[in-house]
């Protein structure tokens, strides 16, 4: 294991509630078990088991009865250190260290929409009301948060303004262009979504797709850096400090 794959293991395992913001949620780490159904082939765990070693998660191919199995069957999934924390006590206590922190909770604000634009991310609530912001973070569950990621583009965080600044510079009107590689990585990230829906190494799975886009964006960006040094653009390089 090395590389980005060890250091999605280890960001999975180094963070706990109560590390972040002394949130007393009753969090400690127990082992999970991934024990099969009677009618479950072995086909199915042996598939888990390898994209799990392949994604740096850990986990033990165990073969020992518990009391969860059937008749019968032996095997199962072991993966430890996995986190058990009182669910209400965490969510408290996030909402105090958010207001803490300046930020604003409202309830009954149903998103209806997600749209992209060239400076900003438009976010549509049921009332009619919108709210506009540099940066969203979309935090729900399944399947709503699917069709979140596969109809909202990636979009490198601060990077827009500044080459927006450099445009002008130029005198210079930016356009939006639409990116195949960055569609050609959506799709790869579709697919993951339908080949691990069930599985728990799904997130582990999406974590790796947004990596993939990341880098795609610091490639891209360090490439434009780069050419401005090269023609002798100081001050574009500079607006990037």
């Amino acid at each position: 294991m090395h590389g980005p794959t060890r250091g999605c293991a280890s960001a999975l395992f180094a963070v706990s509630p109560h590390a972040v913001e002394n949130i007393d949620c009753d969090f400690c780490r127990v082992d999970g078990l991934w024990v099969p159904a009677p009618e479950t082939p072995n086909s199915l765990l042996d598939e888990e088991l390898e994209c799990c070693q392949r994604l740096g998660i850990p986990v033990e191919d165990r073969m020992a009865p518990t009391p969860f199995h059937s008749d019968g069957v032996v095997r199962s999934l072991r993966f430890p250190g996995q986190a058990r924390f009182h669910p209400t006590k965490y969510l408290a206590g996030l909402a105090s260290a958010l207001q803490r922190a300046g930020a604003k909770l409202y309830a009954d604000s149903c998103v209806e929409s997600i749209e992209h634009k060239l400076d900003e991310v438009v976010v549509k609530v049921s009332s009619g009301l919108e709210v506009r912001a540099a940066d969203v973070v979309v935090a729900t569950n399944s399947p709503v948060n699917l069709e979140v990621v596969k109809s909202m583009p990636a979009r490198p965080r601060g990077q827009v303004q500044r080459l927006q600044q450099v445009f002008k510079m130029m005198t210079q009107a930016p356009k939006g262009k639409t990116c195949p590689a960055i569609l050609g990585l959506v799709e790869e990230g579709e697919e993951v979504i339908e080949d691990f829906e069930d599985s728990p190494a799904l997130d582990a799975s999406l974590l790796s797709g947004a990596q993939a886009v990341e880098h795609y964006e610091i490639s891209r960006y360090g490439t434009l850096i780069a050419w401005a040094e090269q023609l002798g653009m100081t001050q574009a390089v500079q607006t990037d400090a």
